[in-house]
């Protein structure tokens, strides 16, 4: 049986990056709603493609039962993501996916 890997998947919106979205956080707009926000996760498993797909279902979860203001990093369209390997579950060793998490609305689509 083959070993399972610690991934650590982040998910951001309002920036281009995960450690610009954590700098900027704090900020609100005129309307008093967040600019940026962040959140992350740790799964063990064995390939990056059951990670992504973990994050799926977490969108469409999120989105089924209406947690918008839980869950933004996860639901909004403009929300990014990147799945990164670790060795011991803390030290990051380089990016293995990124992307959009609008993608996985087809991807859901497909399976349903």
């Amino acid at each position: 049986m083959a070993k399972q890997q610690t991934f650590i998947i982040l998910c951001w919106y309002g920036a281009d990056s995960y450690e610009e979205a954590l700098k900027r956080e704090d900020k609100v707009d005129e309307n008093g709603k967040k600019v940026c926000g962040r959140d992350f996760f740790r799964v063990s498993v064995k390939r990056v493609e059951t990670a992504k797909k973990y994050l799926a279902n977490w969108r469409k979860q999120a989105k089924e039962r209406g947690w918008e203001y839980l869950y933004a990093e996860l639901i909004r369209d403009d929300a990014r993501y990147e799945i990164r390997p670790t060795p011991d579950g803390y030290h990051e060793e380089g990016v293995a996916a990124k992307g959009w998490m609008r993608e996985f609305d087809k991807q859901i689509s497909k399976a349903a």
